[in-house]
């Protein structure tokens, strides 16, 4: 059920974004631009385990990755 949650939520700002781009192509690519990928990771794996270090671990990888 949580993955199902997980998947919703992360489909409805997907649909969203490509719905605003209809209307403002700045305002979808400037949140395109956005790392909302890493975001939604981190809130999910935070969610799913309240561990800091996790998060403190993924984010240091993804600055390096990017």
């Amino acid at each position: 059920m949580y993955f199902i949650v997980k998947t919703l939520i992360t489909a409805c700002i997907i649909v969203g974004v490509s719905e605003l781009a209809k209307r403002s192509v700045f305002a979808s690519a400037f949140l395109l631009s956005l790392p909302l990928t890493s975001l939604l990771a981190f809130i999910w794996i935070y969610i799913e385990s309240n561990d800091s270090a996790k998060i403190i671990n993924m984010s240091y990888a993804v600055f390096w990755l990017v």
